[in-house]
């Protein structure tokens, strides 16, 4: 299990979730921005001068930010501002903790459903910018196995994990194991890579 610190003021929200974390996970309440390193760390937009802890923390920490709802554009500005991923507030604990565990191993997290919309955002440019590639990766995708690519597609479309399992009558444990190959396989980190490279 991880340890993370969120800070939030929203403290009950957040109580629940704090089992799925490793001993010392805990809730702060800050006024300024702490100096803490090498740290993960949740940080509630709602709290007051998110934007400006957002920037002091991020050199130092990996951030997740916690909103309720974000645009593209919105996401951009959070991820430019040094933020390595975004969950939405009402998720699920198990979700945070996914999350937790994609940001400590170096990728960037990103609700499904914004990355099918980021998807779509993004297909529309690569049509437009045809030139433009991504490391060469189509060459590798010869190196998945055939259910490996099926589900690098499904993902890649923004489904979940879950009703990618229920789509193609397999565990999410295995779903998580073919994306884990095909990630290595691939050079990538997340499924925000996982777009580019299978758009």
């Amino acid at each position: 299990m991880i340890q993370a610190i969120f800070i939030t003021q929203n403290t009950d929200q957040f109580i629940p979730i704090l089992p799925f974390f490793a001993a010392g996970t805990h809730i702060e309440q800050l006024a300024a921005a702490p100096a803490y390193s090498s740290k993960l760390i949740f940080l509630d937009m709602a709290f007051p001068n998110s934007q400006t802890l957002l920037s002091t923390l991020a050199s130092h920490n990996s951030i997740i930010a916690i909103h309720r709802m974000l645009s593209i554009e919105q996401l951009q500005q959070l991820l430019m501002a040094g933020a390595k991923g975004y969950i939405a507030s009402e998720s699920p604990a198990e979700q945070y903790q996914a999350a937790a565990i994609a940001v400590s191993h170096g990728a960037l997290w990103i609700p499904p459903a914004l990355v099918l919309h980021l998807s779509k955002v993004l297909t529309e440019q690569f049509s437009r910018q045809p030139s433009i590639s991504f490391r060469d990766s189509h060459n590798l995708l010869d190196n998945l196995t055939d259910r490996e690519k099926q589900v690098a597609q499904l993902a890649a479309k923004g489904i979940s994990n879950k009703l990618i399992s229920q789509q193609l009558h397999i565990t999410e444990r295995t779903v998580k194991q073919h994306l884990t190959n095909s990630f290595a396989k691939l050079g990538i980190k997340d499924r925000l890579q996982l777009v580019l490279v299978m758009r």
